[in-house]
């Protein structure tokens, strides 16, 4: 199910506001999110490409579907690493199933920081596009760390099932 979900979003879902958002600034942009960091400038020149029309449309995808994105993905990547350490991990490495819950949670900084900036974009300082940066920067962090373990859990799980 989350599958299914997960892939609506990214093959369907986002690819719309995607092109609403180009069709916006007149060129292809990259919103704040799918960035691994960004500056004040980087900011505010994304904000003026897009307009207030764009503006609106961000506005809407960060305070609409990207609140439920971060569960969909975060409750499929801790399904995948269930998946993959049943019986291969000890209990003091269980810990490795916070890995992408504190993605989410950074992914959802990052998404009530852009909000605040969108709401306010002639009013944005230094330190809320610091902030939401690095917010932006470990969220990728900790779901990069999570699909890499899930990589090296699947590959040990399939070693072990193979030797039998």
């Amino acid at each position: 199910m989350f599958i299914v979900l997960w892939a609506s979003v990214v093959f369907y879902i986002f690819p719309i506001y995607t092109a609403k958002l180009n069709h916006a600034a007149g060129i292809d942009v990259q919103l704040l999110d799918a960035r691994f960091s960004y500056t004040k400038q980087e900011v505010s020149h994304l904000f003026n490409t897009i307009g207030y029309k764009g503006q609106q449309i961000y506005l809407s995808i960060s305070g609409g579907i990207d609140m439920i994105y971060p569960l969909i993905y975060g409750f499929l990547l801790y399904l995948f690493l269930l998946k993959f350490s049943k019986h291969t991990i000890n209990n003091k490495l269980r810990i490795i199933y916070i890995a992408p819950w504190i993605g989410v949670l950074f992914d959802y900084i990052e998404n009530f920081c852009i909000i605040n900036m969108l709401q306010n974009p002639y009013k944005i300082s230094k330190q809320q596009v610091v902030i939401s940066s690095y917010a932006t920067t470990l969220k990728w962090v900790f779901l990069g760390l999570t699909v890499l373990l899930i990589v090296i859990l699947g590959i040990k799980k399939h070693l072990a099932t193979s030797k039998k």
